[in-house]
């Protein structure tokens, strides 16, 4: 997969003003090009960053938590403003060698805010919004330390909670597991708890609510990041990230990861339509995933 960067004509660099812009130090919005999803994120009375989506004026996601905690820093509360930067209708266009289409075309606006703890640590969060669904990581290039290891992270994803839900439990602890090998459940209602016996759900979900389908993933794991899944409890439809359970790893490697700053997470991806057909044709995970680094494939 290559993929080529290309700024569209008429895209622009915006430094708080114009539109898709903060109207205030503590909130922001941002849009799909097509204007119809879209994306706002906050500063509530505790400093906590959160954020909300909507599609076509119907709830997507309601407010959700956001944040990361270190054993050296956190960024879960009384964060402050710094920054804010929007790059508006961007294009990468690449090529896949198998899947749904060969010759893909993605555009996106993209909105990066930056801010800081009590101690002036900073961290930034960036947002890049499609037609068809938006995808967000973290990025941290000096939070007072080389290395930093991570003990939790705050990002949710709060459901309308009228809907169902379609998940597969995620495995617990064994020689061989997890496996990804369990079968989903169908339709059950959000907020559903996974079974005792289980750690979580395991990605993807896919849930139906407010007329929306709507698919969560995540996309452009690394190798010194976990992949991660969600918790037992989706109380209420809201959905926790969680890292890796204790010795899930086999002593390969720590489930706290050790992060070597500058760094990004992996994006979490959210898919939504009120067409499942759209959701299943999408190929926003391959959007922002790094392109193939191996030859001769």
């Amino acid at each position: 997969m290559k993929k080529h960067f290309i700024p569209l004509i008429g895209s622009i660099l915006l430094l708080i003003s114009g539109c898709n812009t903060p109207q205030q130090d503590n909130e922001w919005q941002i849009s799909s090009p097509d204007n119809v999803l879209s994306v706002e994120l906050s500063l509530n009375s505790a400093g906590q960053l959160v954020y909300l989506a909507n599609n076509q004026e119907k709830t997507v996601l309601e407010e959700s938590p956001l944040g990361l905690e270190f054993s050296e820093a956190s960024f879960d509360s009384s964060l402050t403003y710094v920054s804010s930067e929007i790059n508006e209708r961007q294009e990468e266009v690449y090529t896949l060698t198998s899947g749904k289409k060969t010759d893909i075309a993605a555009t996106y606006n993209e909105m990066q805010i930056t801010l800081q703890n009590p101690s002036d640590e900073k961290i930034s969060i960036v947002f890049r919004v499609f037609n068809d669904g938006f995808a967000f990581r973290y990025e941290l290039d000096d939070a007072g330390s080389p290395t930093l290891t991570l003990t939790k992270e705050l990002t949710g994803f709060q459901l309308p909670s009228e809907g169902k839900g379609w998940m597969h439990p995620y495995d617990s602890v064994s020689d061989w597991a997890p496996a990804y090998e369990t079968f989903y459940e169908d339709a059950i209602a959000i907020g559903t708890k996974a079974d005792a016996s289980k750690n979580g759900w395991g990605f993807p979900l896919l849930f139906h609510a407010s007329e929306n389908w709507t698919l969560i993933t995540a996309a452009d794991v690394k190798r010194d990041f976990p992949a991660m899944h969600v918790l037992a409890e989706g109380s209420e439809g809201l959905y926790r990230i969680t890292l890796p359970v204790f010795n899930e790893a086999k002593d390969i490697c720590d489930a706290e990861p050790q992060l070597s700053t500058p760094f990004e997470t992996p994006w979490k991806v959210v898919i939504t339509s009120e067409d499942i057909a759209e959701v299943l044709e999408s190929n926003l995970v391959t959007h922002v995933s790094s392109e193939n680094v191996l030859e001769n494939t």
